[in-house]
């Protein structure tokens, strides 16, 4: 059986499934003026039914991802609450935390350049730095088994 695994940043959100490691669903999370539309986003979770999640904690007001968020803290409290009640496992890590485990540096560059090593077919995906984000929550569903296995 396969087990999908949600990778998320404030930003963005993606799928990861562990019989096709080829193939990422990374997308940017639903936005109504600079705030997570959560109802859309738990909507998300009840197509895709992962079977664990991994969230990555911001730092401060972080503007690295690309995304227009009023308050990334904020963000993280709502998506951190639409996972429990969609009673989905959820770990929480920080970057440097997920980063230092599969061995990337911190910044845009280094995340987007794996992404795109990883998945060198979704280019659509991954191109531009305002993808960060994506890439961020895609290495973080790849990868989730280093990073504590969706308990929290």
């Amino acid at each position: 059986m396969t087990i999908c695994t949600l990778g998320l940043t404030y930003a963005a959100a993606a799928f990861s499934f562990d019989e096709r490691p080829d193939l990422i669903l990374a997308e940017d999370l639903p936005t109504i003026d600079g705030e997570i539309d959560i109802p859309t986003f738990i909507e998300r979770l009840a197509q895709m039914r992962p079977d664990r999640a991994v969230l990555e904690r911001p730092r401060g007001v972080a503007k690295g991802y690309g995304h227009a968020l009023a308050d990334p803290d904020r963000a993280f409290v709502a998506l951190q609450a639409a996972v429990i009640a969609s009673g989905i496992p959820l770990a929480i890590v920080t970057s440097k935390a997920w980063r230092d485990a599969i061995g990337i540096a911190g910044g845009t560059g280094p995340a987007l350049h794996t992404a795109l090593e990883q998945w060198p077919t979704r280019r659509d995906v991954f191109e531009r730095r305002r993808h960060t984000g994506r890439a961020a929550a895609a290495l973080l569903a790849f990868h989730a088994d280093r990073l504590g296995e969706g308990r929290q």
